[in-house]
């Protein structure tokens, strides 16, 4: 794997990959028709995570997720590791604080996340609501998705 933008050299087995995610499979088998070889590149994936990533497929299971879910659960949904995801949806809805609770709850929209994870950091927004809307997260969410922002504003309703 060549991975970031320095396309730094880390090791994996391709059969594993391919085995476990369908996105890894396609991208091994364009590289083979294409060039002939067996080397990718993740461009987008920085070298913490692409290690934390490898991790979780040798042993299922990531030390240190809870440090590093967000960056690693764009990339357990971009190359389908279904399990990884969950992991890290449990991760935000440990970690969920007035100051990330906008920023988990747009990205777990975004990726249509199991609605449990969803409706647990939904609520944490409308039990802390006096908080967390005085954060710039949640006064840029106006822009950026609109219709979230009245699934908060009618779940604040709800619990009031």
């Amino acid at each position: 794997l060549l991975v970031g933008d320095k396309k730094t050299k880390i090791l994996a087995h391709k059969l594993i990959l391919t085995t476990c995610s369908p996105v890894f499979a396609a991208e091994f088998s364009y590289q083979l028709k294409i060039k002939g070889g067996n080397e990718i590149t993740l461009p987008d994936m920085d070298p913490e995570v692409c290690e934390k990533l490898l991790e979780y497929i040798y042993t299922e299971n990531v030390t240190g997720l809870d440090e590093i879910a967000e960056r690693l659960y764009e990339q357990a949904v971009k190359h389908q590791l279904t399990a990884l995801k969950k992991l890290c949806e449990d991760s935000f809805c440990r970690g969920v604080t007035v100051e990330n609770a906008v920023k988990y709850l747009v990205l777990l929209d975004r990726h249509h996340a199991d609605k449990k994870f969803f409706d647990n950091v939904l609520r944490f927004i409308a039990l802390n609501s006096k908080t967390v809307i005085k954060t710039p997260e949640f006064k840029e969410l106006e822009k950026i998705n609109p219709g979230l922002l009245t699934t908060i504003v009618t779940m604040i309703a709800s619990v009031k």
